[in-house]
């Protein structure tokens, strides 16, 4: 605990030479100027997460991709995957694993904007990984591919069945 202390204090005196940013720990106000440089860096950070994928994994969308040749036979991972964390690298060792014993693409299935940012704003924590630190880890749990189902109001009105028939099945 001292150890993560000292290393939380060297960080925090290292970023002196930058504007205070409360999306960076920084626990003190930010001056209206420093307040739009921060939201336009974030903005920047954002757009450059949403362009550049480095991972060598197969990245589709729904609604408008098409499910790549190789996806034939699938098992799935679904959920947010907010930080691929301990928690969700054992889901993921355990798809992989499974669809490696039945000659299947180990595929993880996720949604852009996450569900709480649509249904609860208000409540939408702070994300652990940009898109693209996602789809790396993705890759280097061991993933083929990835699909990213655009979450909207209207699709959080769907019935279960429709969804699993239309996502799941019929993509």
């Amino acid at each position: 605990e001292s150890e993560f202390r000292i290393r939380n204090l060297e960080s925090r005196l290292s970023r002196r030479s930058r504007p205070f940013d409360p999306s960076m720990g920084d626990s003190r106000p930010l001056a209206p100027f420093d307040r739009l440089r921060a939201s336009r860096q974030a903005v920047r950070r954002r757009r450059k997460s949403r362009v550049r994928y480095d991972a060598n994994v197969d990245l589709i969308h729904y609604p408008g991709g098409d499910r790549p040749e190789a996806w034939r036979s699938l098992v799935v991972a679904i959920g947010n995957f907010d930080g691929v964390h301990l928690g969700h690298r054992a889901i993921l060792d355990r798809v992989r694993e499974s669809a490696r014993s039945c000659a299947a693409s180990p595929v993880v299935l996720t949604f852009d904007p996450p569900p709480v940012r649509v249904l609860r704003p208000d409540k939408s924590p702070r994300f652990l990984m940009t898109p693209a630190q996602k789809f790396e880890a993705f890759e280097a749990a061991g993933m083929d591919g990835a699909a990213v189902v655009r979450f909207t109001q209207e699709l959080s009105r769907w019935e279960p069945e429709a969804f699993v028939r239309e996502v799941l099945v019929d993509w």
